[in-house]
């Protein structure tokens, strides 16, 4: 692990639903949202996108919410190489 890395980590699940225990970091923030605002996903990502910071957005989740943001970030004029934004499920 790098000990001068910084981050922002949204987990959309409660703890308890956490299978294994994340280690604790210095600079690293972990913030647990409700499982109910998965939807909300792309929002939270998307307003990450416009804050004027220099990032590296890591995006998984739903097929529509990951095209979304995948979107504003070709669209917010950021390097390709700075994001990975994955579709890990589609909804049926």
């Amino acid at each position: 692990a790098n000990p001068e890395a910084t981050g922002h980590i949204t987990l959309y699940t409660d703890a308890k639903g956490i299978a294994y225990p994340l280690p604790d970091h210095p600079r690293l923030q972990i913030d647990y949202a409700a499982p109910a605002r998965r939807e909300d996903m792309g929002q939270d990502a998307k307003a990450a996108i416009t804050e004027d910071q220099d990032i590296f957005l890591w995006f998984a989740g739903e097929r529509e919410l990951a095209t979304s943001v995948r979107s504003a970030w070709r669209a917010s004029g950021r390097r390709t190489k700075d994001a990975y934004i994955s579709a890990f499920w589609q909804k049926t």
